[in-house]
């Protein structure tokens, strides 16, 4: 193979999309880094850092000083900490660190290359893209929070029943005192009513937690659970659901909370549509495929189907709603988007015999 000249590589270092910056280490008497010489910096790395073009000193840190602010991002560390790092460990160092000047948000994410006699930089500015995340986040949030408010309101009527058992129970234990049988039965009662209601509060406190680590998890459980949430509000409405039996092998990574909702949107809309045009037996089917590569999640209703021109895509779009009146029409938008640009999976739609389906696909983890 052709060398490459210097030439060329120093064309392409400075037509390059990604800031590139050759920074050479300035030592003290004791051989330890103090700062790092600007010796190379192209096009696209001063327009993220134009003050190395417009001052006349070369030390990085001296044109900008906050170099050498711990920030939490690098968890305690500064900007030179990670250069430092390179140099002495010999090992390519990754990292990206989000910050406000002037108002002005800005993300950005660090590549250093250690080379015989410094670093190469690569910098990028990832800033829409950070900030296009923040939006989804805060629209799941939104959509995280309406869902609640629906799941709150089904709980506290499914608790009437179990409180009004264990008040009815109560109020007769006095005259079951000279009776141990029948005091235990009561007892017993109380207790399984106290673990019905104590269970439901785990599993909307599970629906609560924001946390933001990614999980392996089975996809099956975490429709389980869900569909335990969404139980009164089924039952409500008569709404028969089938769930295959089948087990599922393979486990998916993500994050389980947002496919709960995802998985809320979906039968929300099922439920939408049953009341909108009065299904008489209302029904929800569930099942599973999977093989080595991917797992899915299949829903299937009888609701009628949805309008040949909405599919495969527009029924996704951005504030597209079929509801008249009702709706923002960022609900299954942003299911499409979560499964997609959080999961690394795909949400489709399509019409059966006597109603929709939709399906969740998602990669399968090789164990």
């Amino acid at each position: 193979m052709k060398e490459i000249s210097y030439k060329n590589l120093l064309s392409f270092l400075k037509a390059s999309s990604s800031g590139i910056i050759f920074l050479e280490p300035i030592l003290d008497e004791k051989e330890e880094i103090q700062d790092f010489k600007v010796g190379f910096a192209n096009k696209s790395s001063l327009d993220i850092f134009p003050s190395i073009k417009k001052s006349n000193k070369t030390n990085i840190c001296t044109i900008y000083p906050f170099f050498k602010k711990n920030l939490p991002d690098l968890k305690g560390a500064s900007i030179f900490d990670m250069f430092a790092k390179t140099m002495q460990n010999l090992e390519t160092t990754k990292f990206e660190i989000s910050f406000d000047e002037e108002s002005r948000f800005t993300y950005l994410q660090f590549e250093c290359i250690r080379v015989e006699d410094g670093l190469f930089i690569k910098v990028d500015n990832v800033t829409k893209e950070s900030i296009k995340k923040r939006e989804l986040y805060l629209k799941i949030e939104q959509s995280r929070t309406e869902n609640i408010r629906n799941i709150v309101g089904s709980i506290m009527h499914q608790w009437k029943q179990p409180v009004n058992i264990i008040s009815l129970v109560a109020s007769t234990i006095e005259d079951d005192l000279d009776n141990r049988d029948e005091l235990i039965k009561s007892a017993n009662e109380i207790l399984n009513q106290v673990d019905f209601m104590s269970k439901t509060a785990n599993e909307l406190r599970n629906f609560f937690s924001t946390n933001r680590e990614k999980e392996k998890f089975n996809p099956k459980t975490i429709v389980e659970d869900t569909l335990k949430l969404l139980s009164t509000l089924l039952n409500r409405d008569y709404i028969e659901v089938n769930i295959s039996q089948d087990k599922i092998k393979n486990k998916v990574e993500g994050y389980p909370n947002e496919l709960k909702q995802v998985i809320i949107n979906i039968i929300n809309n099922a439920i939408e549509v049953f009341s909108e045009r009065k299904i008489k037996k209302p029904k929800i089917e569930i099942f599973f495929e999977e093989n080595e590569q991917k797992v899915a999640i299949h829903f299937r209703d009888n609701g009628g189907g949805i309008e040949q021109n909405l599919l495969p895509d527009k029924i996704f779009e951005e504030y597209f709603t079929t509801k008249k009146g009702l709706g923002t029409g960022i609900g299954l938008s942003l299911s499409k988007r979560v499964i997609h640009d959080h999961m690394g999976g795909t949400l489709s739609a399509k019409n059966t015999n006597d109603g929709a389906q939709f399906s969740i696909e998602l990669l399968a983890l090789q164990e």
